[in-house]
């Protein structure tokens, strides 16, 4: 890793991403080596967004969920133009989510802001935790409690790219959910 840091961008076998922003030079690489390693994220639609359509075609979730409750909880984010909150939480005991409350709070007033009287659908790796810590009226919130065993993940994600708007948590799994969203 050391060597490769010192080579010119060109002529690296191993790429480390260097910042969190969107870096052209990759765009143009012309890659030298049989094998080079991409090590980072790389979060940006600009490294595929010509080949939008063709990643979504590739990551579309077949079969949809057939069960009754995400086939329902899909009919109320649609009638709904439900709001996405996702919150990712961490370690074993998922006692400390990776967002600050403050990011929240402050999401939930521009999109109040913006939209109005809008509903939720809340999505978790701690769903009761997650409800709690929103404290979302009950009346327009849909805690997606569920999912979470047996690789219920998928319908999740399904469900995510339902909802018409989206306050997402530092989680790749929500950024995909909203980039793929059905609206």
């Amino acid at each position: 890793k050391l060597t490769a840091k010192l080579q010119p961008y060109g002529w690296k076998s191993y790429i480390v991403q260097e910042h969190e922003d969107f870096d052209e030079r990759l765009l143009s690489l012309r890659l030298r080596f049989s094998k080079t390693t991409l090590d980072g994220l790389w979060q940006s639609t600009y490294y595929f967004s010509d080949i939008f359509d063709v990643i979504r075609e590739d990551l579309r979730i077949l079969p949809h969920p057939t069960d009754q409750a995400n086939l329902d909880a899909a009919n109320w984010i649609k009638e709904n133009k439900a709001v996405c909150v996702h919150v990712r939480w961490f370690g074993i005991a998922k006692s400390e989510q990776n967002i600050k409350m403050d990011y929240y709070r402050s999401a939930l007033s521009v999109i109040q802001k913006k939209l109005g009287l809008v509903s939720f659908a809340v999505f978790s790796d701690n769903p009761k935790a997650a409800g709690e810590m929103l404290g979302l009226p009950k009346d327009r919130t849909l805690v997606v409690d569920w999912n979470n065993e047996n690789g219920g993940e998928i319908a999740d994600f399904w469900l995510i790219t339902k909802c018409s708007h989206y306050i997402i948590a530092n989680s790749t799994f929500s950024w995909w959910g909203a980039y793929f969203n059905d609206n």
